[in-house]
């Protein structure tokens, strides 16, 4: 098979109602666009589009001088492609699903659901690439499309290594815009592929919540640390560790105990303890450091769990209570 030429559209200068950049970009982007030149001498204005095909993949390098696109409608025509764009040089301002986004030299994103409409400002000369690439090429990677983030963007210097090295070979690719023979195109194809999946895959450590049982022993800590003020709600747990709040009551149900379980039983420990060490605090004070609404209540949770009333335990703490140590053995 014959290799695939290199594509290339160019505009030098543009008059007034001139839409010949707006086709360029349209053709060759994502979706229809309504662009505006922002440039402040039309006359002088550039604009260079070349396009590269690596067997079912392209890479496209948008070189331009600043200028304004929003699209009209959705991006349905395109909804079977994912896109990963790299900012080479100038900056780029995407405004997409409530989100204001600023890339900078070295910044990626990468569209996996392009849905909405969207705003994209340049400001300055623009140099990017934009990697497209089809979901039936991501699925022989074993990629699920339900599994994707709608969006991810990332940093040249706060990436990950597999973000790092895809934005470099991003890069690179750049170099290589020129006719190859077929061997060498799915070559760059299949690891172009590769790093894309890796990259959507690939769990950010800085981001992403711990492994589910790593997360229940970090609430667990929580909880004890925390048991003296107040309410522990399942909101604030899933606040506090980046989880849903549906994600905290499947955790402590896998244990067999509610969060309102372990925090009782926790609270009640503390109480238990409180009452050995100190005879002088009063049951009621010792209830209302510990979160209970009042002594009777406080004292029937405490009959429940062990047996017998705080009262009672107090005064046959010794005898009655194995974990603490005898007088004897005190004395030794």
């Amino acid at each position: 098979m014959a290799a695939k030429k290199t594509e290339r559209w160019s505009v030098r200068g543009l008059t007034h109602g001139d839409e010949s950049w707006q086709r360029i970009v349209a053709r060759t982007t994502a979706a229809p666009f309504a662009l505006t030149v922002t440039h402040p001498d039309s006359a002088g204005y550039r604009g260079e589009v070349v396009r590269q095909w690596f067997s079912d993949i392209s890479l496209t390098r948008i070189q331009c001088d600043p200028c304004a696109a929003s699209t009209a409608q959705d991006f349905a025509p395109v909804a079977d492609e994912a896109f990963a764009v790299r900012i080479s040089s100038g900056t780029e301002v995407v405004h997409f699903r409530d989100r204001r986004i600023r890339l900078r030299p070295g910044d990626t994103i990468i569209l996996t659901r392009t849905s909405g409409q969207a705003l994209i400002q340049t400001l300055g000369r623009l140099r990017n690439q934009c990697l497209t690439v089809p979901f039936a090429a991501l699925a022989e990677c074993g990629v699920k499309r339900r599994t994707l983030p709608d969006c991810l963007v990332f940093s040249a210097t706060g990436a990950t290594p597999v973000q790092r090295v895809f934005s470099g070979y991003v890069a690179q690719l750049d170099d290589m815009m020129v006719p190859m023979p077929e061997r060498g195109a799915i070559a760059v194809r299949n690891a172009a592929i590769e790093l894309l999946a890796a990259t959507l895959t690939t769990p950010d450590p800085r981001t992403s919540p711990p492994p589910l049982p790593v997360l229940r022993l970090a609430m667990g800590r929580y909880i004890d640390s925390h048991l003296e003020y107040g309410d522990l709600s399942a909101k604030q747990l899933a606040s506090t560790h980046g989880i849903s709040v549906r994600t905290v009551h499947r955790l402590f149900a896998e244990t067999g105990e509610s969060l309102g379980d372990v925090v009782r039983r926790r609270r009640l420990a503390r109480a238990r303890a409180e009452l050995a060490a100190s005879h002088d605090t009063t049951i009621t004070a010792i209830a209302a450091r510990w979160g209970f609404a009042d002594a009777s209540h406080f004292s029937r949770l405490f009959k429940e769990c062990y047996g017998m009333s705080p009262r009672d335990y107090r005064v046959n703490l010794r005898p009655l209570d194995r974990t603490a140590p005898s007088r004897a053995t005190a004395r030794r």
